[in-house]
């Protein structure tokens, strides 16, 4: 138990700076100029523009990989196929888990940070083609059922509105029989009642006080469901503070 509350405290303090990137090893990368929209009290895109040096260091450093983070990245991402969206890509973490995935065809990575798509640009070398997006997660320009694989990873606690985000990836991607799938990585409310409760109670100010926005309590499940998804698979990580999914509509 007492290391459970650990990293419970972890995830807390640092760990939720989570809302990552994702996707594609390319040479050439448009960027757009859509504007996000205004986010609500704990998201800030500019806040994020200034995190964007620093945000590796814990994402993708020693206390991720500790935590199994890189392994759970590794495993979900060997799942995508095709034409792959990722939204709140962040500065590329999932970039090399794309480059070695032979059934990525394309990748487009979505953020709404313009400081975190100038760490993305430099993290891509040219293996697939990509393209990289200025946007809302909650407002995606593409048309409906234009992915085969949708990926979101450590983003979904950071929107001001998750349903909104996931009802979006849902009309992007294409049809369960047409093997569209979403993969979501994302800080999760554990199952155990202590800490379900220590995460409930502390989840607003973790959010405000070093936690980059990302309210870590999420029953992403149940967002899943409401959006319209069926859950195919969902794996427990690090005691249930983090979860995976792959999804398909219902």
């Amino acid at each position: 138990m007492a290391r459970a509350l650990l990293v419970a405290l972890l995830c807390s303090a640092s760990a939720l700076q989570t809302h990552q990137t994702r996707r594609s090893v390319l040479s050439t990368i448009a960027v757009s100029t859509v504007t996000p929209a205004a986010r609500a009290e704990f998201y800030d895109s500019r806040a994020y523009d200034a995190y964007a040096t620093t945000y590796d260091d814990l994402d993708g450093g020693g206390a991720a990989k500790a935590l199994g983070l890189d392994a759970a990245r590794a495993a979900l991402l060997r799942e995508a196929r095709g034409a792959v969206l990722e939204v709140g890509a962040g500065t590329g973490l999932n970039v090399p888990y794309y480059a070695a995935n032979r059934e990525v065809r394309t990748v487009e990575l979505v953020d709404a940070s313009r400081g975190m798509l100038d760490a993305l640009r430099a993290r891509l070398g040219g293996v697939a083609k990509a393209t990289a997006t200025l946007g809302d997660a909650t407002k995606l320009a593409a048309a409906d059922g234009a992915y085969d694989t949708v990926v979101d990873t450590f983003s979904l606690c950071v929107y001001d509105d998750p349903g909104a985000a996931l009802r979006e990836m849902r009309r992007v991607v294409k049809g369960r029989d047409a093997g569209g799938r979403v993969l979501l990585l994302e800080n999760s409310r554990p199952g155990n009642g202590l800490l379900g409760a220590y995460v409930d109670l502390t989840a607003d100010f973790v959010a405000k006080n070093g936690g980059k926005g990302c309210r870590y309590n999420q029953d992403v499940a149940a967002l899943a469901t409401a959006a319209g998804f069926a859950v195919e698979r969902e794996e427990a990580i690090s005691g249930g503070f983090f979860r995976a999914f792959v999804l398909s509509k219902r």
